[in-house]
């Protein structure tokens, strides 16, 4: 998605830790705005999932998802706060390392 699209859903929501229900709730988000979601035929695109470690599942994710829209205009990059650690570009991608500061 294009950065204005991203901003204009005001990113993702910061209320998922562990796993599962942000990538519904961006959905959520994205369609609210009129965006169309489009998952393509495997001969056009596909994906791998990266090697990871399990994680834990989120298990207020249903309860989070079930107030997304109410949230989309003030949970989101409007209310990330960070310091950033270290910044690294290289000619594919930007490596940002961050640090989460509590605003509680």
């Amino acid at each position: 998605m294009s950065a204005v699209t991203f901003e204009a859903v005001n990113g993702y929501s910061n209320m998922y830790w562990g796993w599962g229900g942000e990538d519904d709730d961006m959905a959520e988000r994205l369609q609210s705005i009129g965006v169309r979601i489009v998952r393509s035929a495997d001969v056009v695109g596909r994906y791998t999932t990266l090697a990871h470690h399990p994680q834990i599942r989120s298990l207020a994710r249903w309860e989070i998802l079930d107030r997304a829209l109410r949230r989309k205009d003030f949970d989101g990059l409007g209310s990330l706060h960070y310091t950033r650690l270290a910044l690294k570009q290289t000619s594919l991608m930007t490596h940002i390392l961050v640090d989460l500061v509590s605003t509680n």
